[in-house]
């Protein structure tokens, strides 16, 4: 192999590992490409998950607008309201009345 030929060669070798080098790591290389690739199925998913929320508010619009039973039960249930004549009893568990402490019961 003549030196003409040997360095032709390790030339051609040289470009090849630029060419990679600059393939895997320039701005539109596959580092940069698979990162945004990530970005892009991060937003898929979110993109997903705001139209189920989209989906549950129409429902939830359409009861509201046509099932007067959803919202006297809304009312009921969530706004604590009464119809006519109704009473409403509210109970007060004894875990939340107010018990003294052990700070409080070693000053008395």
């Amino acid at each position: 192999m003549s030196i003409l030929e040997k360095f032709g060669l390790y030339m051609s070798a040289v470009v090849m590992i630029l060419m990679l080098f600059l393939i895997t790591f320039s701005q539109n290389g596959i580092l940069d490409y698979q990162r945004l690739k990530k970005k892009s199925a991060s937003l898929t998913d979110q993109i997903a998950d705001v139209e189920k929320k989209n989906r549950q508010i129409e429902e939830e619009i359409k009861h509201l607008q046509s099932d007067a039973e959803y919202i006297r039960h809304l009312a009921k249930h969530e706004h604590e309201m009464a119809e006519k004549e109704e009473l409403i009893f509210k109970t007060v568990s004894p875990a939340s009345e107010k018990t003294p402490t052990s700070e409080e019961s070693q000053s008395k």
